[in-house]
């Protein structure tokens, strides 16, 4: 194993944080720092379905709609190295850097892990379901995968029905199955990788115990159902973006909403501060970055095309002053965060 298989990868969950009082936010971008992009990455020949920086700060890992694996240095702009694996569909990689999880849709749409230093090809899922997210637990020792559905697809007793699949990396074991009446797209770990997160019934966001698949908590308040979900680092709220673009802070322990943002915008991705402080958003025409407290707009990132099709990634840098997001579906731009962009 050479030095750069060695690196650790800090990881990326597509998640976001933020407190204080409920009220229904809206754009205001008078005060707003906007800010150029550093560089803007154009290494993958299609769809970038992940982007992850390493504990380095400078060394960012992307996973590309058919085309692989790709290693870069954020700060130059200099492909460092490239994993070539076919038909690669939704993608995530390990906390630690060392396992990548992706939908092989080349091979009968089968969940697969790749050992990033042997090569090495294990199957989780042999079914022919397809999905759109798959992610690490915090500790890398789990993975899940949010299935939508598709009536009459072939595969597994129950394999059409909408589900949350979670697996044992190391044994590659099915620990748990949630089955659900609506649309599974979206889930997330908490921080202790005990519970997960991901829209419920009846327009509802719900937590759901890892061991027992019980549903712990329920939250009401989407007009329309919820269509991405994410936990807080400190693990005391979640975060729900809705079909209608609102999105919704919610109190993990009390399941009161702390904070609504009405967006005017569609919202495609977003991602934690490392200090939690803030909230980064990804659309179609730029990406907001937020107060958690009083959902002020601090810095508005340009240069987003206008041929931007949606399903984007975003990633803050583990020191929080760089944060990646893709650009029109192939690119990734990065961007230089001023420390100052945190509130205090």
């Amino acid at each position: 194993m050479n030095s750069f298989e060695r690196s650790i990868l800090a990881g990326s969950a597509v998640v976001m944080v933020a407190v204080g009082v409920a009220a229904l936010l809206t754009f205001r971008l008078d005060k707003a720092e906007r800010i150029e992009p550093r560089q803007v990455l154009t290494g993958h020949t299609s769809l970038v379905r992940s982007v992850a920086f390493f504990p380095d700060n400078k060394t960012l890992a992307s996973v590309g709609h058919y085309c692989g694996f790709h290693f870069w240095n954020a700060d130059s702009g200099r492909l460092l190295h490239t994993g070539s694996l076919p038909g690669i569909g939704a993608a995530a990689i390990s906390p630690d850097g060392k396992t990548a999880a992706f939908l092989d849709e080349w091979d009968d749409r089968k969940l697969k892990l790749w050992d990033v230093s042997t090569g090495e090809l294990r199957t989780l899922m042999e079914s022919d379901v397809y999905f759109w997210t798959i992610v690490f637990s915090p500790d890398g020792e789990r993975a899940a995968a949010a299935i939508p559905g598709v009536p009459g697809s072939p595969g597994v007793p129950g394999s059409s029905r909408s589900s949350i699949r979670i697996w044992d990396v190391k044994s590659g074991a099915l620990l748990q199955t949630i089955y659900g009446s609506w649309k599974f797209n979206s889930v997330a770990f908490s921080p202790d990788g005990k519970r997960v997160v991901g829209p419920g019934a009846g327009n509802a966001v719900k937590i759901w115990d890892v061991k027992t698949g019980k549903a712990l908590q329920t939250f009401h308040g989407h007009v329309y159902s919820a269509t991405r979900c994410a936990y807080s680092i400190d693990g005391k709220t979640i975060a729900s973006v809705g079909q209608t673009q609102i999105i919704k802070i919610w109190d993990v322990k009390t399941g009161k909403a702390l904070l609504t943002i009405d967006y005017n915008e569609f919202v495609d991705a977003l991602a934690y501060s490392p200090d939690s402080k803030t909230i980064a958003i990804l659309s179609r025409k730029a990406v907001y970055i937020r107060d958690v407290k009083t959902g002020e707009i601090l810095q508005k990132l340009l240069g987003m095309p206008k041929e931007y099709n949606g399903l984007g990634v975003i990633a803050y840098s583990p020191d929080g002053k760089t944060l990646a997001a893709t650009g029109s579906g192939n690119n990734i731009l990065i961007w230089d965060i001023e420390e100052d962009a945190s509130p205090p």
